[in-house]
């Protein structure tokens, strides 16, 4: 089982060869139908290939299989936010932040399901978290400008917003006129 994941991890990670990689991840579930991390590989592969049914069922699996994998966490929560699952998403995001994962397309996620259940507060937070640790990552300055708005915030909305706006012009222009 060792050298079939090591094989799959090979094609997968150090040459980025999906295709050959998949056979190997497939051999390794049907070997042991409990290895999460197969799972866990073939839901990436799946979702670089934007098939994300299939994408979801096997990060749903590796979950199931083992509560402990962060990444598998992660991802499951960050589609369940694609699907605007958002409340069903806050577990599998929290389960992945206390098994400490940092990653700021986790807390992105995290603040995006927070802001769309009404928690703006807890929202705030999670979208500082990923600017801490991407103080570029426009998607997420953005999500805080527009907390602050739903806040009733708007001096911190604004001050996010023009620093977005110096990040990323066109996503900018898009928000402009909730912002004036």
């Amino acid at each position: 089982e060792q050298a079939i994941m090591g094989l799959a991890n090979l094609y997968l990670r150090d040459e980025g060869d999906a295709a050959r990689a998949k056979p190997w991840l497939d051999l390794a579930v049907h070997r042991n139908p409990h290895n999460y991390a197969a799972y866990y590989a073939l839901g990436v592969i799946a979702r670089s290939e934007k098939n994300d049914e299939e994408a979801y069922h096997y990060f749903l699996k590796a979950v199931e299989e083992n509560t402990d994998y962060a990444n598998a966490q992660q991802e499951l929560g960050i589609m369940l936010v694609d699907r605007k699952r958002y409340e069903e998403s806050l577990g599998p995001l929290s389960r992945a932040e206390s098994l400490g994962q940092q990653d700021p397309r986790l807390e992105h996620y995290f603040g995006t399901a927070l802001a769309n259940v009404g928690r703006f507060k807890d929202a705030v937070d999670h979208y500082q978290k990923a600017l801490k640790l991407k103080p570029d990552f426009a998607e997420a300055r953005l999500g805080l400008a527009l907390t602050y708005l739903n806040l009733r915030d708007r001096p911190d909305a604004t001050r996010e917003f023009r620093t977005l706006c110096r990040q990323d012009g066109s996503l900018c222009q898009q928000y402009r006129q909730q912002f004036q």
